[in-house]
């Protein structure tokens, strides 16, 4: 089915007058390659910091801050949301919104069961019910005309940012223990959830910032002009979160405005980066076990989740013997080598035999 891909995309990005009625170029393979390397990326570093050994000794750069601050590992699921709006211009389910309904109560039901089997028991909030609302959410704005979505987003992050101050039960509003995601969890699930909500409502900005960049990929036939361009937005994002943080602190706990765009400009200037190697340099093959990686990410997930919160139950035995001969990082990194390994390994065989679970 056609698409209508003059509306997917930021203010001023088509090649020639507002691109509403343009025809973009087929979307070639060496393209798309920098927009699956950055779900591969986010791939690597899920199997590197969640692997089902120990954690304890992981760098500081792969722990999530207490409260406040941002970490590498704080972006890996922006990476996620960034590669699932990259993928919007170029699906066929675009402009059905049956299918797009469809894919986001899987998506969620999906989650429901992860989180409830980990647990043990019911529980509705989670990484892939985050997705399926923030997903949802951008579809949504998506089909608006492309000067009114940027308005949106810039609505949704100053309606946040009003939200918290209104919400407010101290002079803190972004506060551990109250506040606008806190009292909006509590009504929905019980407590605070940092897969909530309000979470989840503002990370469509995130996906939103991926379906740019995937328009762009379709818009633009030099991939020169495709870098000059996102790196431009990349920055504009970039400088624009880092002047919120003076008032709005840099929380993924609360998924913040100010976290929102700095998390937002990272991705793009991942997109940016594997662009630059792939196309303009002509080295997508250095890409290509990130695109392996990257190409059953949903299959990934599900399995590392599940490992994670049951396999800790029959490997003590194997850390208490690999304590003897060798220091805690040394095993932490071991668990995450191999793990990534194991990973590579199947997705590599996945590929080659052109298999991939969706959903």
């Amino acid at each position: 089915m056609a698409q209508h891909v003059g509306t997917i995309a930021p203010p001023g990005t088509a090649a020639g007058g507002d691109g509403a009625d343009a025809t973009p170029p087929a979307p070639g393979r060496r393209r798309v390659v920098a927009l699956d390397a950055v779900r591969g990326l986010a791939i690597v570093v899920l199997l590197t910091a969640m692997h089902p050994g120990p954690r304890d000794a992981l760098p500081y750069q792969y722990t999530h801050p207490e409260w406040h601050g941002l970490t590498f590992i704080d972006l890996f699921f922006p990476a996620f949301l960034f590669a699932v709006g990259a993928s919007i211009p170029f699906s066929t389910r675009t402009d059905r919104p049956g299918a797009v309904l469809w894919r986001a109560a899987k998506l969620a039901l999906v989650g429901v069961a992860l989180v409830t089997i980990n647990a043990q028991g019911l529980q509705l909030a989670g990484v892939l019910q985050h997705i399926a609302i923030a997903y949802l959410l951008a579809w949504l704005v998506l089909r608006l005309p492309r000067r009114v979505q940027l308005g949106v987003v810039v609505a949704a992050l100053l309606g946040s940012w009003a939200a918290f101050v209104a919400f407010a039960d101290g002079p803190d509003p972004y506060s551990m223990d109250g506040g606008f995601a806190h009292t909006v969890n509590t009504w929905f699930f019980g407590d605070f959830r940092t897969e909530g909500i309000p979470q989840s409502v503002l990370s469509f900005v995130n996906v939103i910032v991926g379906a740019w960049c995937g328009q762009l990929v379709r818009e633009r036939s030099d991939s020169r002009a495709v870098v000059r361009t996102a790196s431009a937005w990349a920055a504009g994002l970039l400088s624009t979160g880092l002047v919120l943080a003076i008032w709005v602190p840099v929380n993924k706990h609360l998924w913040t405005p100010s976290y929102a765009l700095i998390s937002g400009a990272a991705c793009v200037g991942f997109f940016v980066a594997f662009t630059w190697i792939a196309d303009v340099k002509g080295k997508a093959a250095w890409t290509k076990p990130l695109v392996q990686l990257g190409s059953n990410a949903i299959g990934v997930y599900i399995v590392t989740i599940l490992a994670v919160g049951n396999l800790w139950r029959v490997r003590g035995p194997v850390d208490r013997a690999l304590d003897h001969v060798a220091p805690p990082l040394v095993v932490t990194i071991g668990w995450a080598v191999a793990w990534l390994l194991l990973g590579w390994v199947v997705c590599r065989a996945l590929y080659r035999r052109g298999l991939f679970l969706k959903i």
